[in-house]
């Protein structure tokens, strides 16, 4: 630890910098690290008026430097970031740990964390079929579902990566927008063409 790590130099740059004890108590933040951004802070660089700019690279500093995430690691980055929801949002923190290698149980527990704090039913369950799909193309059950929830990111997300027929002949007249319904039509017309030319 540097030398000038005291007690009072640290006591100080947690209260400039808006950080609360747990950032330190918990690892998310080393004192060598929020010293520095302290220096930073003190010398006026040009972005050391955005407290939120220190915050979010502290978070996303300790978050690189994990492939995977324990249980006990998920809870302290959730503790931490609701101690500080008057800098940034702590939603949208979170839902960046959503692209992690998590469990089951660690993408619920965060998901149920960040809608805790705002997050919006609709995005959480965005957040869920992206899930889903990342685990292979769902079924027709869920696609069914997906179709039938109304949620304009799906819809929009549909039209542009899926290649079943049906779906996109659905989206054409249940589509969310505008966009999602003229997608679907050009995207229908584009696999009747391949299907024509295909031997």
């Amino acid at each position: 630890m540097s030398e000038n790590a005291s007690p009072d130099a640290i006591e100080i740059a947690l209260r400039d910098l808006r950080y609360d004890r747990s950032w330190l108590t918990r690892g998310l933040l080393s004192p060598e690290n929020l010293l520095r951004q302290h220096q930073d802070f003190c010398a006026k660089v040009p972005w050391s008026t955005d407290l939120e700019h220190f915050h979010i690279n502290a978070f996303h500093a300790w978050r690189i430097m994990r492939y995977q995430f324990t249980d006990a690691e998920i809870e302290d980055a959730i503790a931490v970031l609701m101690t500080d929801t008057d800098l940034f949002s702590t939603s949208s923190l979170l839902l960046s740990l959503l692209q992690e290698a998590l469990t089951d149980q660690q993408f619920d527990r965060i998901l149920e964390a960040a809608c805790s704090k705002g997050l919006g039913s609709k995005t959480a369950a965005f957040e869920r079929f992206l899930r889903t799909w990342s685990e292979g193309i769902p079924n027709d059950e869920y696609l069914r579902a997906s179709v039938d929830s109304g949620i304009a990111a799906i819809h929009l997300f549909l039209v542009k990566k899926c290649d079943v027929p049906w779906v996109l002949e659905a989206l054409k007249t249940v589509g969310t927008s505008k966009e999602v319904r003229h997608v679907a039509t050009q995207r229908l017309l584009q696999l009747q063409s391949r299907q024509r030319h295909d031997p």
